[in-house]
């Protein structure tokens, strides 16, 4: 017997008083019926004094009858137990779950019945038994997979219990060979390998686990041997197991080519080396099985051939394999193991008797094996390294050359040939460095060599001076290719040619002495240098003045000029002409000549630009530029320098010279400075939080980019202590400082321009924290001052104040108890209050019922010398009261609040109260 509640799970309970009724009898009822219902029992382990209990096994009814209380029913029935009485070991349940129901009976009521369900389950006391009708066919190599079964039987004599593992195992050691089935989707059978198994998991039903074995398949995905593979299957119920036993054979088919492996693929060989034995890199293999498979060919072949002094021979050779070598190639025939031809392989050697290498300086060996069927080929590349014992020389000869004074530059090497004795088959051999020296320098720092080009593997120091590194491991015909490009350049006004430069050249190649070559360059002058003005300084200054004075007008030039040419003597440096200009000139500024003297000299004046002509000595072009005047009449000069271009021309040789001389405009601070807020009211809204408050604007006629200001200030006037001023300190540039003195006052001090200050200024912002912070008008006062001005705005904040709602409070009990037949109940004392914080009167109050019902009523009382009235409406419960009334009215009428209900028979019930005032 077993427990149906185990104890617990099963509660009375009766809305009637526990103590005036009691429980008259239970049924316990077993509702299934089948075909062992017979054999069922219900029996009760507890049962108090008074109470009898009866089983009827023909309705399988349990009855427990007697007055109890529900406690001890309740205990009675959680001590109910459950059996099938089997009078014989061979006897089995029928395996369907039972359905129970119990229900109680109070004398005048049954109670509504409740369910249970007992589950049956059998016993496992019998093995299982497998039996297996193997199939017959052979495993062939290149099939993707193998039925194992006909097909397979499992039976055991248990009723409903279910298979918990199915094994099957096999003997074969052959790589990527596994054991797979299918699966059918309704088991609750799962995969997993282990080792050389494949076990299946249940639990699942013996039908469910011979679909799954019904559908056993070997899988072989690599090279099967030929041979017999055992295997094995065993299944447990969780108790007893069973297992059997069956063979199959696999096929091996030659599929694959015999494969040639070499490490590495590519030798370096150097020069003077006999005897290479190059088939101890290559390993021969062959995947299909090599018992019943054999090589039957293998042919070694030289690219691009055997040269003169070269040969190609193996050491070792098996009896049943010949060999015959012809042209580059050397052949080998017969059927023999991979073993024997991977033996023979590995015996091949080539040999060279030459004391240097032929070209190519490389040989492919092309080897090439088959086994009847397949093939399959390799490359193996052999390096010829050849040893670098000559030095690189140059096979031109060098050519006298001319450098013109004047020319951009000359090209030193442009037919350079470079060679080596070591170079061969055409490939460059290695240069390490070059060294290029140039000697009898008279011009220096204006005559150098350089490189017209470089290349990315070559790094090259001391480009463009008198002696030139090239650095870099790189070929003949590369180090031929950048010395092309050598150039030489001597960039003196008037070179020195009583000497020929001679230019050296040193290749290296890292082992042997270089072999020097030299090359002769003369130099040859010509006429080409025009007169020049000296000016011992190039820098004067000019005070800005106001306009209240003429401008005092400023000689710039100093008192001693010369004029100078390389070229000519003394008495044939004649002048043609002088052009004097303003570049750029800005509005009234000019240039003036008060030299009065005769001359032969022609002139404008009191321009821009003054233009000297006709044919003059210096001396006389050198009187009127001693007399020439700048004059600046702008009262604010827009820029603070000025630039004066001399062009001189010869008259022989009609080129032109060019000179220049700068004014310095001094700068004077001459203007006050104006502030103008973009806005001079501004509406600051209640509770609006931190505002920008206005873009200050500079005007000022001073050159903004020239004058600076010193301090600046921000004063908020009227202020109460919940007002702030604040800057963002991000915009404050560097040079400037910020003095937080107190909540309404910000100053900053520092050298600053007229940008950074309106930025400073425009970024202030104004705080009022104030619950109430009433409409009073407010003056922000800005102050800017620089060395000489002192400017202030004035921006007026208007406060807008926001209307707050009132509060009301009715601090009174949460629950009122209203009775039926009462009078009316009061809904408020005069402890309610109502306040609010910017207004001293309402305009309405309202006195809801929120969950109204027929009969509910409200009422106030309204003072008899107040203008407030109130409607109420016994359909809604809605009691409105509106009229102008202070706060103390208002209050008053609240706390008159009563409420009624006029129904006969009332229901416990609630109502919510919902009281509202406005000020609006």
């Amino acid at each position: 017997p077993v427990l149906l509640l185990n104890g617990t799970g099963l509660y009375i309970s009766d809305l009637d008083h526990p103590a005036l009724f009691n429980i008259s009898f239970a049924d316990v009822v077993i509702e299934t019926h089948l075909s062992d219902s017979s054999l069922t029992f219900l029996n009760a382990t507890t049962l108090f004094d008074g109470l009898t209990q009866i089983y009827d096994p023909a309705t399988n009814t349990l009855r427990i009858s007697g007055d109890a209380t529900i406690g001890d029913y309740t205990k009675i029935l959680q001590s109910i137990t459950f059996s099938i009485n089997l009078s014989t070991p061979e006897e089995e349940p029928v395996l369907t779950d039972r359905r129970v129901s119990v229900t109680v009976f109070d004398g005048s009521f049954f109670s509504d019945p409740v369910y249970l369900v007992v589950g049956i389950s059998d016993a496992n006391d019998n093995p299982p038994k497998i039996l297996i009708s193997p199939s017959p066919e052979i495993f062939v190599e290149g099939n993707v997979s193998k039925k194992l079964l006909d097909d397979v039987f499992i039976m055991d004599n248990d009723l409903g219990l279910n298979i918990s593992l199915a094994q099957i195992c096999i003997d074969s050691q052959l790589t990527n060979s596994i054991i797979n089935v299918t699966i059918i989707s309704s088991s609750n059978i799962q995969r997993q390998y282990s080792g050389r198994c494949l076990n299946l998991l249940g639990p699942s039903t013996p039908d469910d686990f011979r679909q799954t074995l019904l559908t056993i398949r070997f899988e072989n995905s690599s090279e099967p041997l030929s041979e017999v593979i055992t295997v094995t299957i065993s299944i447990f119920d969780g108790i007893f197991s069973d297992s059997v036993m069956f063979n199959f054979s696999t096929l091996s088919i030659n599929d694959n080519a015999p494969l040639i492996y070499a490490d590495p693929l590519m030798f370096d060989l150097p020069e003077g080396t006999p005897l290479l034995r190059f088939g101890l890199h290559f390993a021969l293999s062959d995947i299909d099985d090599n018992q019943v498979h054999f090589i039957q060919f293998l042919r070694v072949t030289v690219f691009p051939g055997l040269m003169s002094g070269e040969h190609i021979f193996e050491d070792s050779n098996p009896n049943r394999i010949s060999s015959k070598l012809e042209n580059s190639s050397l052949f080998f025939n017969g059927s023999a193991s991979v073993a024997e031809y991977d033996a023979l392989l590995k015996s091949l050697t080539l040999s060279f008797n030459n004391t240097e290498f032929s070209c190519p300086h490389w040989r492919i060996i092309n080897i090439e094996v088959s086994d009847g069927i397949f093939s399959s080929q390799l490359n193996y590349t052999i390096n010829l390294i050849e040893t670098n014992d000559n030095p690189p020389f140059v096979i031109s000869p060098a050519n006298h050359l001319l450098f013109t004074e004047g020319d951009t530059s000359l090209h030193i090497f442009p037919n350079l040939v470079l060679s080596d004795n070591d170079v061969i088959c055409d490939e460059d051999y290695v240069i390490t460095s070059g060294l290029i020296t140039l000697t009898n320098l008279l011009d220096f720092e204006h005559e150098y060599i350089y490189f017209g080009f470089t290349f990315s593997n070559l790094s090259v120091s001391g480009n463009s001076t008198a002696i030139v590194n090239i650095s870099g491991e790189a070929g003949l015909g590369e180090y031929q290719s950048i010395l092309r490009t050598l150039l030489y350049r001597n960039d003196a006004s008037e070179p020195n040619n009583s000497v020929t430069r001679v230019l050296i050249l040193q290749l290296f190649d890292s082992i042997n002495d270089p072999l020097p070559m030299k090359q002769v360059i003369s130099i040859q002058v010509v006429d080409d240098s025009p007169p020049i003005i000296l000016l011992d300084h190039a820098t004067l200054t000019q005070l800005e003045r106001n306009g209240t004075l003429p401008p005092n007008p400023t000689s710039f030039l100093p008192a001693v000029l010369s004029i100078s040419d390389a070229d000519l003597p003394p008495q044939q440096r004649l002048i043609c002409q002088i052009r004097i200009s303003i570049e750029n000139p800005k509005g009234d500024e000019r240039l003036s000549i008060s030299y009065n003297n005769l001359t032969s000299l022609s002139f404008n004046n009191n321009s821009s630009m003054i233009v000297l002509m006709n044919m003059g000595s210096p001396d006389e072009y050198l009187h009127i530029l001693q007399s020439m005047s700048y004059i600046n009449n702008n009262l604010e000069p827009p820029d603070s320098q000025r630039i004066i271009v001399f062009n001189v021309t010869c008259c022989s040789c009609e080129t032109l010279s060019i000179g220049n001389i700068s004014i310095m405009i001094l700068y004077i601070n001459d203007n006050r400075h104006i502030l103008k807020p973009l806005n001079t009211e501004v509406k600051y809204f209640e509770e609006s939080g931190e505002v920008l408050i206005n873009t200050i604007d500079i005007v000022d006629l001073d050159d903004p980019l020239l004058h600076s200001y010193s301090r600046a200030s921000v004063e908020l006037l009227n202020a109460t202590t919940f007002e702030h001023l604040r800057i963002n300190t991000t915009v404050i540039s560097p040079g400037i400082y910020y003095n937080y003195s107190s909540s309404n006052f910000l100053s900053f001090v520092g050298t600053g321009n007229l940008s950074q200050y309106s930025q400073v200024l425009s970024s202030v912002t104004y705080r009022n924290d104030a619950d109430e912070p009433g409409d009073a008008t407010r003056s922000l006062v800005y102050t800017l001052a620089d060395s000489d001005f002192i400017s202030t705005a004035v921006v007026n904040i208007s406060i807008i104040p926001t209307n707050d709602p009132p509060v009301i409070n009715n601090p009174v009990e949460n629950v009122i108890y209203f009775e039926e037949n009462m009078q009316t109940v009061p809904l408020s004392n005069s402890n309610l209050t109502i306040t609010d914080s910017d207004s001293l009167h309402l305009q309405s109050a309202t006195i809801s019922i929120l969950n109204f019902e027929t009969g509910d009523e409200l009422a106030v009382t309204i003072p008899g010398n107040s203008d407030i009235v109130f409607d109420y409406s016994d359909s809604t419960g809605l009691l409105y009261i509106r009229g102008n009334g202070t706060l103390n009215d208002y209050s008053q009428i609240l706390q008159s609040a009563t409420f009624i209900n006029l129904n006969k028979g009332i229901f416990v019930d609630q109502r919510i109260i919902e009281f509202v005032v406005s000020d609006l």
